[in-house]
């Protein structure tokens, strides 16, 4: 039986690692970096139209001249140059798009799936994510992970996970978050919690910060009552929960970590999208539906 053709645009290391296991299964056609890993062939090698189009994190994509432009490893793409390669109503498959990406294919007859949505996969994506959080705070710790005490804010997936790493290596960990019902879910994984409060300086005494919160909670007022030696590692998307400005000024050491599995982990993380991206094309293109 003949392969299925995929177009790839590789944003990071772990786009090369998911295009090289999509190859064992599917003609991959890659775009967006010179040196290919070997069964991924470069787009200017694609006969005819491809079956579907798997494209990186799009939450830096920038749409101008009507078109939207998508930031890859080396360079970037005209989407529409992709789309313009597809066979009709082929799938296109990408993660944190906005309105414009999703309208741009709708356009032009190609159903957007987002696959970030898939459960399994942001289970997965947290575990390297926690593990970077880790390395990052021994690297800047000038003591050991244990019997420190580390405030996650958040208790969301990426939280969860994050307080887990920490907790397994002997840390003290809290968990700051906004309602009573997550304070008891924090108490019963066995971890402490403190209800964020701007009135309150919740963030006293802690020795890593770990923000997981995709608005401002680590304002001037808070980063003033953060310990002297300690870290702040800022998980949460652009712009992040933190005030950077505020932190450099006042000596506090911040660091806003983004793309950490494609940075840390790009083999488990590049494999995770390509079992999540397989498993939604067999359902989009093999069934029929």
């Amino acid at each position: 039986m003949e392969k299925l053709k995929l177009l790839c645009a590789v944003g990071d290391a772990r786009h090369l690692y998911m295009c090289s296991s999509l190859a064992e299964d599917y003609e991959v056609y890659a775009v967006g970096c010179i040196d290919l890993p070997r069964g991924v062939r470069s787009i200017g090698k694609l006969s005819g139209r491809a079956d579907a189009l798997v494209l990186p994190m799009l939450n830096n994509a920038a749409s101008r001249e009507g078109d939207v432009f998508v930031r890859c490893a080396e360079g970037t793409v005209r989407l529409t140059e992709l789309l313009w390669r597809l066979n009709e109503n082929a799938p296109v498959l990408g993660a944190l798009a906005g309105e414009d990406v999703i309208g741009l294919c709708a356009g032009l007859g190609h159903r957007f799936i987002d696959y970030f949505k898939d459960g399994e996969l942001v289970r997965l994506n947290c575990i390297p994510t926690a593990e970077a959080a880790l390395e990052l705070a021994m690297h800047s710790l000038d003591v050991t992970v244990k019997d420190t005490k580390t405030l996650v804010i958040g208790f969301g997936n990426v939280a969860r996970e994050c307080a887990r790493v920490f907790g397994a290596l002997g840390s003290f960990v809290t968990c700051a978050v906004r309602r009573e019902e997550a304070a008891r879910e924090a108490q019963a994984a066995g971890f402490g919690s403190v209800l964020i409060d701007p009135d309150t300086a919740f963030t006293e005494g802690f020795d890593v910060i770990i923000n997981t919160a995709p608005a401002l909670v680590l304002d001037e007022r808070q980063l003033l009552s953060v310990k002297r030696g300690a870290v702040v590692i800022d998980l949460a998307s652009r712009p992040g929960g933190t005030d950077f400005e505020a932190a450099q000024r006042l000596g506090v050491r911040a660091v806003h970590a983004l793309a950490l599995p494609g940075k840390y982990a790009p083999v488990s993380a590049g494999g995770y999208i390509a079992k999540t991206a397989d498993r939604i094309l067999k359902e989009t293109i093999t069934k029929g539906e």
